[in-house]
């Protein structure tokens, strides 16, 4: 059987180790969790598309709505 592409979804260890190992196979891993910040690396995670926002932009928009409604 041929892997074609990894649909997967974890924690931050999960979805790096996952990402490690679809680089070195050469397929896509596609992932809606995974929101380090550390994994926006494309030298490390070539092969990673993340449907999710990162931490940093949940914290922005926490951040903007309260300073709109405080």
């Amino acid at each position: 059987m041929e892997i074609v592409g990894i649909l997967l979804l974890g924690c931050t260890p999960s979805v790096q180790t996952v990402s490690r190992m679809a680089v070195e196979w050469n397929v896509p891993h596609i992932t809606y969790v995974g929101t380090d910040e550390t994994l926006g690396n494309k030298n490390e995670y070539s092969m990673l598309t993340r449907l999710s926002y990162t931490m940093n932009v949940f914290a922005d928009f926490y951040v903007h709505v309260r300073l709109i409604y405080s």
